[in-house]
């Protein structure tokens, strides 16, 4: 159990990461302002795979809820040219720095008229950013991808709120969101509830779009640490298509609730009649939608920690995904 309990101490250390991001974000930004400082940027261009690539995720959500300045595009892919215009700030995260397809999309943008950031701990990354003279967003490294949310969370969005680019989100309140680290009893409760809740080894994880980020952190969490498969689907649009096909005893369902829910309640309760289930409910916690946002990335990581211990687990050991990507490193590069 020493991966478990190696894992948990990880992520109970996230209002550490959370603060150590914010310092690196706010120092890079003042160091860099004179370059990227008050730029007409209309876009924002967010590259990367998995646990690094989620940031963008994030990003999108919020800047709908926020009115970012910018429009906040993801791409996971291995080129990126199509989405590029000259006004475009262009982020590429890779926590190892060792993402093939990452490094490829970076190699499409040779030669274009952007202003690069780099969010990494080293390897090709970083040197690649080196050649091109952008800003590098430099993460401790160390930890696995998915536990060092916090740190590349924290480092883009203090980053991007200092060049003013967050619109109604204010660095004050990115810096007093990290007071929702302080509730670790609480949240370990919460995810223990909900893991005994579980009795399958299949989840079916569903919110409205204001939400969709964590949907998907959670479905991520779930097939990395507990090993178990995992979809992630955004309700109204699947009560119209998928609910024909889905088997109410094959899977456990899980739904994300929170303080924007109200207007789509009924659609979901709808859903649980018609299948003739209930969901397993994740109720958020937050004074706004960015405390909400971290508090539900928090609780899926400890959730997904509980059900590995249920499932007698190793969270840490990804022995598929470390094949997959030996593979990648030969025959893809």
């Amino acid at each position: 159990m020493y991966d478990f309990e190696y894992m948990m101490k990880v992520y109970s250390s996230w209002r550490e990461l959370a603060e150590l991001g914010l310092q690196i974000g706010l120092i890079k930004a003042k160091e860099t302002a004179e370059r990227y400082y008050g730029g007409s940027f209309g876009k924002l261009l967010v590259i990367g795979i998995g646990g690094s690539g989620i940031i963008g995720d994030y990003l999108r959500g919020l800047s709908e809820h926020y009115e970012f300045t910018v429009d906040v595009n993801v791409v996971r892919s291995v080129t990126v040219s199509n989405y590029l215009s000259r006004d475009s700030l262009v982020m590429v995260i890779s926590y190892s720095g060792e993402t093939i397809e990452t490094i490829k999309a970076l190699d499409s943008l040779k030669g274009r008229p952007v202003k690069l950031v780099g969010v990494t701990s080293g390897g090709l990354l970083e040197k690649a950013m080196q050649k091109e003279d952008a800003v590098i967003l430099k993460m401790p490294g160390g930890y696995p991808s998915r536990g060092a949310f916090p740190l590349m969370f924290y480092s883009v969005l203090s980053y991007l709120s200092y060049l003013q680019l967050t619109g109604k989100l204010s660095i004050n309140d990115v810096m007093n969101s990290v007071n929702v680290f302080e509730n670790t009893d609480a949240v370990l409760k919460t995810a223990s509830s909900i893991a005994e809740a579980s009795s399958k080894d299949k989840f079916f994880i569903t919110t409205h779009h204001e939400y969709m980020p964590i949907a998907s952190r959670l479905k991520k969490e779930l097939s990395e640490n507990a090993k178990v498969l995992a979809i992630a689907e955004e309700y109204p649009e699947w009560l119209h298509n998928i609910l024909e096909g889905m088997p109410k005893d094959d899977l456990d369902i899980i739904s994300i609730e929170g303080g924007l829910t109200s207007n789509y309640k009924c659609f979901l309760e709808a859903a649980e009649k018609a299948l003739g289930t209930s969901s397993i409910k994740i109720r958020l916690s937050g004074r706004n939608v960015l405390e909400e946002y971290i508090h539900g990335t928090w609780l899926s990581g400890y959730i997904s920690l509980m059900l590995a211990r249920r499932r007698n687990v190793n969270p840490r050991l990804t022995s598929k995904l470390n094949y997959y990507r030996e593979i990648v490193s030969k025959a893809c590069v």
